[in-house]
């Protein structure tokens, strides 16, 4: 009677797996083709969008070099040097102190090199560099032509940026997504077919252009020029990628 029992509960149990596989099977179908369906019903592309944009701040790269017979010495004549140089930003061009940036500090010995000798220290060399931002950019090459008088006797280059982008990312954007969807309407119609709506929307990345003046171009810029270095336009480029449900 119990091997009766034992035997009756295995059929029973045989029976509901088998049924339940081929419930779960005629249930999953639909499900894949649907899946396959939305596969085949959208259209990817990607699109970019540029905007240029006149810069609205520039930052000068400039600073103070100095030698001594020692460190001390080198360095008192750049801190001296450099506290004209930067009276003149604060006094004349009204520059606050947020806006002038310490980018590097240092005191290197100078070596001399002669052919089987040792090197010898023959001075010492102390550098500091700033980074000015000048809001005001009919004074950039003012203030470039005033600090080089009080003393900064290095200019390394000028950056006209963008300081605040928020906006000029947006419109790119803008472009980058109707870019895309032309692309899309483009592929639609080759295929016969209709543009729906957006499924999903991805931000790609975004790069800009600042522009750069070195020293030599600077110089060029500012004696043809009155001291007015021309600084164009910032160009910033956004891109997306955008799924189309197609119809």
């Amino acid at each position: 009677m119990q091997n009766r029992v034992k035997v009756l509960g295995a059929m029973m149990l045989s029976a509901a797996l088998f049924f339940g596989s081929v419930g779960t099977g005629a249930l999953s179908t639909p499900v894949a083709k649907a899946a396959d369906q939305v596969k085949r019903d959208y259209v990817s592309v990607s699109g970019t969008g540029t905007v240029e944009v006149e810069p609205d701040i520039a930052y000068v790269s400039l600073g103070v070099v100095s030698r001594g017979k020692t460190a001390a010495e080198a360095q008192t004549q750049n801190a001296a040097a450099f506290d004209k140089v930067k009276k003149v930003l604060s006094d004349t061009f009204k520059i606050q102190d947020k806006d002038i940036k310490t980018v590097d500090f240092s005191v290197q010995p100078q070596y001399q090199y002669k052919e089987n000798t040792e090197p010898k220290i023959v001075a010492y060399e102390a550098n500091h560099m700033v980074v000015v931002n000048v809001r005001d950019l009919t004074k950039v090459g003012k203030l470039v032509d005033e600090a080089s008088k009080a003393g900064a006797n290095r200019i390394n280059n000028i950056r006209f940026d963008v300081e605040n982008k928020q906006n000029s990312e947006a419109q790119a954007l803008e472009k980058a997504v109707a870019n895309a969807r032309k692309k899309a309407e483009a592929i639609a119609k080759a295929s016969g077919r209709q543009l729906g709506i957006v499924i999903s929307v991805t931000e790609g990345g975004s790069s800009y252009n600042p522009i750069y003046m070195n020293e030599s171009l600077m110089a060029k810029d500012m004696a043809s020029a009155e001291s007015a270095p021309q600084a164009g336009q910032v160009k910033l480029s956004e891109s997306v990628q955008v799924e189309f449900e197609l119809k």
